[in-house]
């Protein structure tokens, strides 16, 4: 059993999780990329349908800016998105375990994103938790490390080959990002100092440079547009107002 899968188990132990679901996502780690079930990635679709102003409008608009900033504390660096929903389970089941997005930075190399939205509501869904993120992602990239050269050459969105699984591994880098309204949320109900401890026992014992990111609460469709739309990264009227820029600044938390 791998050091992540241990890392997992030990963590269930935790009062918090108890009762809840995050065991049964332990469960992916036993299923393999399967031949009878091969997986032929067409385009993504840049369009969402009229009432999805939400996690997939998000995940489109930031693929289709391409390029945005990382900032931290002394530290800067340029992100490049390079490919968007690509399955790392085959099955017959349509809602496959899928990885958010895949980014590349200079200092960090090619790694995988997490991606969380909410929006203005007071309530979230149950599911819609910073440690459900951290969760996932961290099992998603043992199934990468455990399958990169299955899905070598096969997890792609057309036209080119934009990175290398290989890569996202030995990046040794994951990144949970979520909109200014997530983590407002999360801060006024959510255990923020167990989390925030998860994160660093993340960085020290698994050694991966784990990063929690927030962005500004951007709105995804034009005024008066109507039907299915192409979503956009655009301003709303708030204290923290978002840029319309081509570098979409991505703030580390």
């Amino acid at each position: 059993m791998s050091s992540i899968v241990d890392f997992f188990t030990s963590r269930m132990n935790h009062p918090a999780y108890r009762g809840k679901h995050f065991s049964e996502d332990l469960g992916a780690l036993s299923q393999k990329i399967s031949e009878a079930h091969p997986t032929t990635l067409g385009p993504y679709s840049e369009r969402v349908s009229e009432r999805n102003s939400g996690e997939t409008a998000f995940q489109r608009a930031l693929k289709k800016n391409s390029k945005g900033k990382l900032v931290g504390v002394n530290f800067e660096a340029a992100i490049d998105w390079l490919d968007i929903e690509l399955p790392i389970i085959f099955s017959k089941n349509p809602r496959r375990t899928s990885i958010d997005l895949i980014g590349r930075t200079k200092p960090h190399g090619t790694f995988l994103c997490e991606l969380k939205y909410a929006g203005p509501e007071k309530r979230a869904p149950p599911g819609n938790r910073v440690d459900y993120a951290i969760f996932e992602a961290l099992l998603y990239f043992e199934i990468i490390g455990r399958d990169h050269t299955l899905l070598e050459g096969k997890v792609y969105r057309p036209p080119e080959i934009s990175f290398r699984w290989k890569d996202v591994f030995e990046s040794r880098m994951i990144l949970v990002l979520a909109n200014d309204y997530f983590w407002t949320r999360a801060r006024n109900s959510q255990d923020i100092e167990r989390i925030t401890g998860l994160v660093a026992d993340i960085r020290e014992f698994l050694k991966i440079d784990f990063f929690l990111c927030s962005t500004p609460n951007y709105k995804f469709k034009a005024e008066g547009v109507v039907g299915e739309y192409e979503p956009q990264l655009l301003p709303r009227d708030e204290k923290r107002p978002a840029t319309i820029s081509t570098f979409p600044t991505y703030r580390l938390l």
